[in-house]
């Protein structure tokens, strides 16, 4: 059996953190993994760059890693972009001896009760967790059911298990880069693949604007 592993997320802007959660899924799972731009997230506020844009910059942060894809899928279809409803998508897409993997930070791991129907997500694929240091996830019989530490029973199994992907420090936050680009810190690209800042500048997003205009 092979193993498709979805990533999605609003990437507002795509960075370090979010890459560093794909290449360590890719690594210790075996897996290709398919980061999914959301066009509108349900659980968020609005982006504030188009789903286009966020898209390309996921684009332009992966184009020399391999076993990293784009899937536009969410970007095509109308209304949310519930992750049931891709899980749906895809099982119908897949091979059936596919299994099928969705990679989430502990944060939404922990908010997942309150997401569309998602009693059915373990029932299309499995979950991945992607943890921090420190972040601390309550035991549960849930948890506890499902919960595997083999990575490859997620490749044996086509869904139902939950697995922790434990992954180094990584301080990047969009929110912070965001905030950093709008008051014109000087360092607001240290967590952006270069790319993916001049994508920023070329495009003014996040309210960036030239140190010195006369100069650019």
């Amino acid at each position: 059996m092979t193993i498709h592993l979805m990533y999605g997320g609003t990437f507002d802007p795509f960075h370090d953190g979010h890459l560093g959660i794909a290449l360590a899924a890719h690594r210790k799972i075996d897996a290709e993994v398919f980061i999914t731009p959301a066009a509108d997230p349900p659980h968020r506020d609005a982006t504030q760059a188009t789903a286009e844009q966020r898209a390309e910059m996921v684009r332009l942060a992966i184009e020399k890693h391999d076993g990293l894809h784009l899937d536009l899928r969410e970007l095509h279809r109308d209304g949310p972009s519930y992750t049931v409803d891709t899980l749906l998508e895809l099982r119908e897409e897949l091979p059936t001896l596919t299994s099928l993997a969705i990679l989430i930070g502990a944060d939404s791991f922990l908010s997942l009760r309150t997401w569309s129907r998602w009693e059915m997500i373990l029932e299309l694929a499995h979950i991945v967790v992607a943890e921090r240091p420190g972040q601390r996830i309550e035991r549960s019989d849930w948890l506890d059911e499902h919960e595997t530490r083999d990575a490859k029973a997620l490749i044996t199994q086509r869904n139902g298990l939950i697995y922790r992907l434990k992954q180094r420090e990584n301080r990047a936050s969009a929110t912070a880069i965001r905030n950093a680009i709008a008051n014109h810190e000087p360092d607001w690209d240290r967590w952006l693949a270069a790319p993916v800042a001049d994508f920023v500048r070329a495009n003014g997003l996040y309210g960036y604007a030239p140190a010195n205009p006369d100069l650019n």
